[in-house]
C-alpha cells in the first residue's frame, strides 16, 4: 500500500506564532473596522421619517369643501367625456356641467368612504386594498350613489 502524503500541521492549524500573530492582527483589524463603522453611523445618522403635519392637509380639505367651484377644468373634463362617448352625441352646456357635477360628488363620496376605511386600518395613506373593502361594501350594501359600483 501506498504511503499518503501528510498536509503539514502548520498547513491545518494556526499554532504557530507567525501564524498565531497574524490571526490576531486580523482579528484586530475586524475591530477597528466595526468600531470605525459604528463610529460613523453616530456621525451619520439615517434620515428619520418626516413628521405629517396634518393642519395643512386638514386646511386644504376645509379650503376645498368651503369652496363653490368644480374640482376639474370644464374643458378637461369635456375632453374626457368626448373621448368616453366617441364624438357620437353632443352635449349642452348646462348637460355637461349636471354630469360633472354628478362625477365629482359621486368621486367625492368615494374618496370619503375610501378615508374611513383607512382610518379603520389606522393607516395615513390610501390603499388599493382600502378601496377594494369600501367598493365590497358599497356592492353588498347596494348604495343609491354606487348603482354601477361594477363599472367603476
Amino acid at each position: 500500500m501506498a504511503r499518503e502524503k501528510r498536509v503539514p500541521r502548520q498547513a491545518i492549524m494556526a499554532n504557530t506564532a507567525p501564524a498565531r500573530r497574524a490571526a490576531y492582527a486580523q482579528r484586530v483589524l475586524d475591530w477597528e473596522a466595526v468600531e470605525s463603522r459604528a463610529a460613523w453611523e453616530s456621525r451619520n445618522p439615517q434620515p428619520c421619517a418626516q413628521r405629517v403635519d396634518r393642519r395643512k392637509s386638514l386646511h386644504e380639505i376645509c379650503f376645498y369643501q368651503k369652496s363653490e367651484n368644480l374640482i376639474f377644468l370644464k374643458a378637461t373634463f369635456t375632453r374626457l367625456v368626448c373621448e368616453i362617448n366617441g364624438g357620437n352625441h353632443r352635449f349642452q352646456c348646462s348637460a355637461l356641467d349636471a354630469i360633472q357635477v354628478t362625477a365629482e360628488s359621486t368621486l367625492v363620496t368615494l374618496f370619503e368612504c375610501g378615508v374611513k376605511a383607512m382610518a379603520h386600518r389606522g393607516r395615513v395613506t390610501l390603499t388599493v386594498r382600502d378601496t377594494q373593502l369600501m367598493m365590497n361594501i358599497v356592492k353588498t350594501l347596494k348604495s343609491e350613489y354606487f348603482e354601477n359600483a361594477a363599472a367603476l
